[in-house]
């Protein structure tokens, strides 16, 4: 299993317990702490893969996106209790909902998109480089310089003939 496809499992079972823990908050007990916790687990695990994103060529631009969302969910998060209370303020908390959720979504992307990625190849070690071919079964053998008597006799090139008129010259 690929690093991407377990922060995102992780990351997937941290906000099913944010949102429970969120939910939870309305029965009058204190779960706040509890649901801030996985809330910021989301976060970091958005902020880590968005910069192993970054530094790759196909996910800069969601990468960097990613950075900055990571960033804005934890404050976010913290501040939603101070912006517009009163009876509005469900509308905060449907917002917060939303930004988790969008939270969840990008790291599906981003890990997506990192499972999906080819890893580099590796170049070949110079002590390796002298050793013999032979000792690598799994290399292709390509023959070199090899000439095919059946192939020799045969083109499938065309070529003009050469022009059979004297050369005449004006001066």
């Amino acid at each position: 299993m690929n690093l991407p496809r377990l922060l995102r499992i992780i990351a997937t079972i941290a906000a099913v317990g944010a949102v429970t823990f969120g939910m939870g908050t309305y029965t009058h007990a204190d779960f706040t702490g509890i649901h801030m916790l996985f809330g910021l687990l989301v976060a970091l695990i958005l902020l880590i893969l968005a910069l192993l994103a970054v530094f790759t060529n196909e996910l800069r631009r969601q990468g960097a996106i990613g950075v900055v969302y990571a960033l804005i969910v934890p404050i976010f998060g913290v501040t939603q209790q101070m912006i517009l209370a009163g009876e509005l303020h469900w509308l905060i908390e449907t917002a917060h909902l939303a930004v988790g959720f969008g939270a969840l979504s990008l790291i599906g992307n981003l890990s997506a998109g990192l499972a999906r990625r080819r890893p580099a190849r590796s170049k070949p070690v110079a002590a390796l480089a002298d050793v013999p071919q032979a000792f690598f079964p799994a290399a292709a053998r390509i023959p070199a310089k090899t000439v095919y008597p059946w192939r020799a006799r045969v083109s499938t090139v065309r070529r003009p003939k050469p022009l059979v008129l004297p050369v005449t010259s004006t001066v």
